[in-house]
């Protein structure tokens, strides 16, 4: 097994009835991963996994699984998962509507200005929030509240 984090690219198929799913995940750092069926800097993975219908795009997750010899893609036995790592990943995240009130243009300008640092400014300095292009007192309290909901 190896261990590495990935972002949900998308949900490509989930049964309700018993938890199965397909994914698309998005490498992190593909470079450090030297499984045998990644393309690019992605893959495919599948499995019978708790809560993956509550998996979206731009998630980070640290897939735990194997690749079989027969199959062409990973075999995924859980799931952890947080927020991206990665500023792409960041970006990515603010832009898909996890937070009510941040597109992708805001969510450009926010990771610009903060870079990796963004969700710690979110967490402890959400007055820095103004000084993002096109953020005021009311658009960062109704951001803030949409944070402190999806947190």
């Amino acid at each position: 097994m190896e261990a590495f984090s990935a972002t949900v690219d998308r949900v490509i198929y989930f049964s309700h009835e018993n938890g199965y799913s397909v994914l698309h995940l998005r490498l992190d750092k593909p470079e450090e991963v030297s499984l045998a069926y990644k393309s690019g800097d992605g893959m495919f993975s599948d499995g019978n996994t708790a809560g993956a219908e509550d998996r979206r795009a731009a998630e980070t997750v640290w897939p735990v699984g194997k690749i079989p010899r027969t199959r062409m893609q990973l075999m995924v036995n859980s799931y952890d998962r947080g927020l991206p790592i990665s500023i792409k990943g960041i970006e990515t995240y603010l832009a898909s509507g996890a937070v009510r009130g941040i597109g992708p243009r805001l969510a450009s300008r926010i990771v610009e200005l903060f870079g990796e640092y963004t969700f710690n400014v979110l967490d402890y300095s959400s007055d820095r929030m103004l000084e993002v292009k096109g953020i005021g007192i009311d658009r960062m309290s109704k951001i803030m509240t949409a944070w402190g909901e999806q947190r």
